[in-house]
């Protein structure tokens, strides 16, 4: 079912999440494999996540709340959120992609402990309004063509690459 799917993409989003928030804690200390790890699995997971909820869910929902300003103003929230998230990602796998060698001749350490902890705070944010609000909502709304419709953009969209083992776990085993 499409919308466990996109329960099961939150929760993977949230191991990465927890992988960045391990290697901002972890700075000045490098590990380049875990770094090309989590670049790899930020740009194969977020840009298809978001892109399900803003081209696809989103739309959905929308439809049926144009006479309830409150849900109205909060799918627009939500939205926004999205579009926030997205506009990071190239930034985030920049960060990824110079940060995992030091000295990085233009971030310090804590410039890129700050930025990263701002991405993943971010994305936490717009993780819980999806689970707290908008997976239950669209649970309720979506009738069955509204499911196929959801199945279809999932299906279109590339699937993520998979980690064999939980992400902060591996990122453990690699540096201890």
């Amino acid at each position: 079912m499409p919308l466990t799917q996109l329960a099961r993409d939150a929760n993977r989003i949230k191991e990465l999440c927890d992988l960045l928030e391990f290697l901002a804690d972890d700075l000045p200390r490098r590990s380049p494999a875990v770094w090309r790890e989590a670049r790899r699995l930020s740009a194969k997971v977020l840009p298809r996540h978001f892109r399900v909820l803003t081209e696809c869910l989103l739309p959905i929902l929308a439809r049926d709340a144009e006479s309830d300003v409150f849900e109205a103003a909060t799918l627009a929230r939500i939205r926004d959120e999205c579009d926030t998230c997205n506009a990071c990602l190239s930034e985030l796998s920049d960060l990824l992609e110079q940060s995992h060698e030091f000295p990085c001749a233009s971030m310090s350490p804590e410039t890129v402990g700050y930025a990263l902890r701002g991405f993943f705070t971010d994305i936490r944010r717009q993780i819980a309004w999806e689970q707290n609000l908008l997976l239950p909502l669209a649970s309720q709304r979506c009738d069955d063509l509204d499911i196929y419709a959801l199945r279809d953009c999932l299906l279109s969209t590339p699937k993520p690459a998979r980690a064999e083992i939980p992400l902060l776990c591996a990122a453990k085993r690699y540096i201890f």
